[in-house]
């Protein structure tokens, strides 16, 4: 079967072959004319027009070869987009446009090809995946440039896409997860629930460490994650272990006041959780200092830390209904089931 070829068409020209951008040329008052456009269909249908134009006495524009906009120019309008949209990955976003900028910011952005954008991503020491993400944030600078007139066509869309593995599941062995929990203890004890809860539920560190009392429902056993890396909401159900791992935060409260309050009694931790609860994790936190108190009827929690008796930790200056001396006492409440 014979090969099929591409008709050629008058005055239209590609002038760095598989580029996509087509250029045309014509003849104006003597002088050859030449123009950048993009498209080959564009281009056919600009020559048309500018013969049309010459042949009915049109005067030609004459800031036909003005200086289109560098890509600083497109750089600076995507990023501002970017925040006015509310993106959660603009931090990644302004340290990747940096890396653009330093490489193609004083080029005008209409004369950056696709031959351009993959030579440079190639000699690049990155993965298949950040290759990728580059190519994504370069396409998206030419698409809103494209819509606001800046550029004629999008480059960044012609170059080829890099191939990703498709990566695997991983657990931690039971060996391995012991020997992490031991250095941890070792180096960072207050960090040992945040351990117990990222294992048991497979949240990112972003999605744990902004997590909201609102968010977390023990009566359904369900955390609500509603501010994704990828903005979609999720659920996740939580473990027997993940439920009886103590407050992170509290914990945090905790490890600082065992040292500060040795000598003092003017700080006391309350919680709803059953009292043996309480007595076992103050034994295994070694938690000297402060007492321990458990709110039985809940009065406590309504009148100075949440009228509601919302599962929200709160601080109280005074604790007279509970402390006998009627000496005031900064207490630190923990919600029910969080210890």
């Amino acid at each position: 079967m014979p090969r099929k070829t591409t008709a050629k068409a008058t005055g239209v020209w590609e002038k760095e072959q598989r580029s996509g951008v087509w250029w045309i040329r014509y003849r104006a008052e003597g002088k050859l004319k030449r123009e950048k456009v993009g498209r080959k269909s564009d281009a056919i249908a600009l020559y048309q027009q500018r013969t049309s134009e010459l042949r009915a006495g049109v005067k030609l524009p004459t800031n036909m070869r003005a200086k289109g906009s560098t890509f600083l120019e497109i750089a600076t309008e995507a990023e501002n987009w970017y925040i006015s949209h509310g993106k959660r990955d603009i931090r990644t976003v302004k340290n990747r446009m940096k890396r653009l900028v330093r490489e193609f910011g004083t080029q005008p952005a209409d004369q950056i090809s696709p031959a351009r954008i993959d030579q440079w991503i190639s000699k690049q020491d990155w993965s298949p995946a950040t290759c990728n993400r580059y190519k994504a944030l370069l396409s998206k600078t030419f698409k809103l440039a494209l819509a606001a007139g800046k550029v004629a066509i999008n480059p960044a869309r012609l170059v080829e896409q890099r191939t990703e593995s498709a990566g695997r599941i991983r657990y931690l062995l039971p060996d391995e997860e012991l020997q992490l929990r031991k250095v941890i203890g070792r180096r960072f004890p207050n960090h040992d629930p945040a351990l117990t809860v990222a294992l048991r539920t497979g949240m990112r560190k972003g999605e744990q460490f902004s997590l909201e009392w609102p968010e977390v429902s023990f009566e359904r056993n369900r955390i609500y994650l509603n501010k994704t890396k990828n903005g979609s909401d999720r659920e996740i159900p939580m473990s027997k272990s993940c439920r009886e791992a103590p407050c992170p935060m509290c914990t945090s409260f905790l490890c600082a006041w065992n040292g500060i309050a040795l000598n003092l009694r003017e700080r006391a931790a309350t919680a709803r959780s059953p009292i043996v609860r309480l007595i076992a994790y103050k034994r295994q936190r070694g938690f000297a200092n402060p007492p321990f108190v458990f709110d039985l009827s809940g009065e406590y929690t309504r009148t100075y830390v949440n009228a509601d008796d919302a599962d929200v930790p709160g601080f109280s200056g005074n604790w007279k209904s509970i402390v006998p001396t009627g000496a005031p006492t900064l207490a630190l409440w923990f919600p029910k089931a969080a210890i």
